[in-house]
């Protein structure tokens, strides 16, 4: 067993009181209806790409104190880096935490850099101190963006697929399952049907695998697999849910085995 974490493919929507940057249900929908958001981060509708990531360093480059563009590189850093390159990792980290500088309080902020810095425990060169400091420092940053917006569900649902693959030394498992509950909660409601399908399939392969979990949820899991891989087009989400259908996926963190 290694003391490591996986984070899915990482993916707001809080009460109307939330304060600003906290995923106001608003913000979250105003992505869906092509109108420009206030928050920091914007919902994707697909995949960042590397060339995603290249034009937002050149627009950096010209606007060197943009507050968005710092955030949207950090992002794209994060999305092309898929928890495996860990030079990118850290540069998203980087740019994350000079954001987080400017704008300590941004939940959204707070949870991309909790999940960057846990996904650096998955570098398996330093020592396993070091790999746990990781870890715990990710999950301590996620908890406190789920402390700012406790009724989020797109925060639940990164932290839930980072506590997934947690190691039990991190003693996950009561967090994960009340972050569980918010994200089936939101599934079920009709907000969740307005999201962009690559958004879905997200919530579905959590879904799914947090069902897989225990034995008698394997055939639920299934189903919720066959909604990700069919809403997530040719995304690493849609190969991921066709690889646990096929049983041929291969965690990167923990699996409990």
């Amino acid at each position: 067993m290694t003391v490591a974490l996986s984070v899915l493919s990482f993916f707001c929507f809080a009460s109307p009181a939330a304060t600003p940057h906290q995923c106001t249900i608003t913000d979250y929908l105003r992505v869906i209806e092509g109108q420009q958001p206030q928050t920091l981060i914007q919902l994707d509708k697909e995949p960042r790409s590397r060339a995603h990531l290249d034009a937002d360093l050149a627009h950096l480059a010209l606007n060197p104190s943009d507050l968005k563009a710092m955030v949207e590189v950090g992002l794209s850093y994060f999305s092309v880096s898929e928890s495996r390159d860990f030079d990118l990792l850290e540069r998203a980290c980087t740019h994350f935490s000079e954001a987080l500088d400017k704008t300590p309080q941004d939940a959204e902020l707070l949870m991309h850099l909790g999940l960057a810095t846990g996904a650096r425990a998955l570098d398996m060169k330093p020592s396993v101190l070091k790999r746990l400091k990781y870890a715990r420092e990710g999950f301590r940053l996620m908890d406190k963006a789920v402390d700012l917006a406790p009724d989020c569900p797109y925060l639940r649902l990164l932290r839930g697929g980072a506590q997934l693959m947690a190691h039990p030394i991190l003693r996950r498992g009561e967090a994960l399952k009340k972050d569980a509950a918010a994200v089936t909660t939101f599934m079920a409601s009709s907000a969740f049907q307005q999201l962009p399908d690559y958004q879905r399939a997200r919530y579905h392969l959590f879904a799914g695998s947090f069902l897989d979990r225990e034995r008698e949820g394997r055939d639920l899991a299934k189903e919720q697999w066959r909604l990700a891989a069919h809403l997530g087009g040719q995304s690493s989400i849609a190969g991921e849910a066709k690889a646990r259908l096929l049983g041929t996926f291969s965690s990167l963190g923990y699996t409990g085995e």
